[in-house]
């Protein structure tokens, strides 16, 4: 599966631009991670306007402050999520904060840990792990990959891709 989805990422790199994108992370570092290894402090391209948007909205994520999380993206933004469907829809910011104050609410300790971010032009590709508990105790883990359109500093488009079990 993990082999499945390091190539899906590369496959997503290559129509999006291959040689053109800032690699912001060493290959050995996202292998440490994935295999649960403690790896070295990531190095973003921090002089990415792009990437800046990006990380900022997965920190205020991780922080659980979904009104500012819903900031970073434009007020109809358009989402590619299995949890909405096999199409685009839009999504007003009042959605997006509804959505994760639930997810919140099922798993109080939800994060996202970034494990590679990769950029070309508008496009932000972001592979990460999300994770957490729910209430019985039980732990869980999914391996998810965003690709994020960014056009004067906010998020228009959000196509995110992972395996939701059916």
């Amino acid at each position: 599966m993990k082999s499945l989805f390091r190539l899906a990422i590369w496959g997503m790199m290559l129509l999006l631009g291959g040689g053109i994108f800032s690699f912001a992370q060493s290959s050995s570092q996202v292998f440490a991670t994935q295999t649960g290894e403690k790896a070295a402090k990531p190095k973003w391209d921090l002089t990415n306007p792009n990437v800046k948007v990006a990380l900022q909205m997965f920190e205020a994520f991780n922080q659980h402050d979904w009104a500012k999380m819903a900031s970073f993206y434009i007020e109809d933004a358009e989402f590619l999520d299995p949890s909405y469907g096999a199409e685009y829809v839009k999504k007003r910011r009042e959605a997006l904060i509804a959505k994760y104050s639930g997810m919140e609410k099922m798993s109080p300790d939800i994060r996202d840990e970034i494990v590679g971010v990769y950029a070309a032009d508008d496009k932000v590709i972001v592979e990460f792990i999300s994770s957490g508990s729910i209430k019985n105790g039980g732990k869980w883990s999914l391996p998810i990959c965003s690709i994020l359109t960014v056009k004067q500093g906010k998020i228009i488009k959000d196509a995110t891709y992972y395996d939701n079990g059916k």
